[in-house]
């Protein structure tokens, strides 16, 4: 979700049991791994609450700090409405998520895709959190700790300016599509701007192919 750091805080203060700790690996910047396999991930949820549930998922592959084109795309059904902001970020209906198959029909196919592969988040420790605790509920393996959040790595190289991602990747000269859902473009631009933080950036973006296990939203309806 394209929020600011300080909506993090405020989660997990009302998550249950959860108290004050110092900064974890989530919340920071990874060193910047250019070799291998990378995916840059994107969540939207039903809101920020403790109990809030994930609506989609959006995953662009690296490979050597280059988009391969390979993506992983899913609308899940949370089970419960989403928060009147929420839903304006990520413009799902609660009618069109009832139709949608459960996160857990697409946990382990989410979870393989990912691997062991370096994670690129934008605030990480709120799209961590909210991936664990799906995969908790699925009984799949949590994400690994290899993650790079590029808000935190945008934060320590300009302290000056505004964190959030399309504040960031505006900077860069680089804005969201619509010939994707909203869910994958900011994926892409998550990709983006940790191209451009490590030095990478690429003139032309390959656009992902859809995988064939990805939940595609319904057709909008034709107009009468």
């Amino acid at each position: 979700m394209l929020i600011g750091a300080a909506i993090w805080p405020r989660l997990r203060r009302r998550s249950i049991g959860a108290s004050p700790r110092s900064a974890g690996p989530a919340d920071r910047a990874a060193p910047a791994v250019l070799a291998g396999r990378a995916c840059a991930i994107h969540v939207e949820t039903t809101g920020l609450e403790a109990d809030d549930r994930v609506v989609a998922v959006a995953v662009a592959e690296l490979v050597e700090g280059r988009l391969t084109g390979n993506a992983f795309y899913a609308v899940t059904n949370p089970g419960r409405s989403s928060h009147p902001a929420a839903r304006r970020r990520h413009g799902l209906s609660d009618e069109c998520l009832a139709q949608q198959r459960p996160f857990s029909e697409i946990a382990e196919p989410l979870r393989d895709y990912l691997g062991d592969a370096l994670l690129i988040v934008h605030n990480a420790g709120l799209a961590v959190h909210m991936l664990d605790a799906e995969f908790r509920r699925c009984g799949v393996r949590v994400i690994g700790r290899q993650i790079y959040c590029t808000m935190t790595a945008y934060q320590e190289r300009y302290p000056d300016r505004r964190p959030g991602l399309a504040a960031a990747t505006a900077e860069l000269g680089l804005h969201r599509g619509n010939e994707r859902p909203s869910c994958m473009e900011a994926a892409l631009l998550t990709a983006r701007l940790y191209q451009g933080l490590t030095g990478r950036a690429e003139r032309i973006v390959a656009k992902p192919t859809p995988r064939a296990d990805e939940l595609m939203l319904p057709p909008p309806p034709q107009a009468s």
